[in-house]
């Protein structure tokens, strides 16, 4: 294939992805209404569960807590002064650390300085797609 050929085959299957994103999104809100509306009808009619086809299906609820981030400093101090320090877990986003290491290897020649030995890395070729 020629680089035209290539374009708009590269083209076709990037609109197709888009598509194919579009329809998961959708059939995803559809999921979550019929199972809001399916729990909303067993928990009105007293079913914890019920077998239905050869599956069983039970109502489940799960809460979430987040902390918020201004209070993420404060409250990581809570848990180690409660004795529940072991819960956190340093980590630092991959985007920012990429950025950051980039901006050290372009301060630094094009060189990682020494504090990034042992540091994995690896380069992704992408194509750049926007309306010219």
């Amino acid at each position: 294939m020629d680089i035209p050929e290539l374009i708009e085959l590269y083209d076709k299957q990037h609109d197709r992805i888009d598509a194919l994103k579009a329809e998961l999104k959708e059939a995803q809100a559809e999921f979550e209404a019929t199972e809001a509306q399916l729990y909303g009808q067993m928990a009105q009619s007293g079913f914890e569960s019920l077998k239905h086809s050869g599956k069983t299906y039970a109502l489940k609820d799960t809460t979430f807590f987040s902390i918020p981030a201004e209070m993420q400093d404060e409250f990581m101090d809570r848990l180690e002064a409660n004795g529940f320090g072991s819960l956190i877990k340093r980590t630092v986003n991959q985007r920012t650390f990429s950025a950051f290491a980039n901006e050290q290897r372009n301060e630094n020649g094009g060189v990682l300085p020494e504090m990034f030995d042992g540091v994995r890395s690896y380069t992704k070729f992408e194509i750049s797609r926007r309306k010219a």
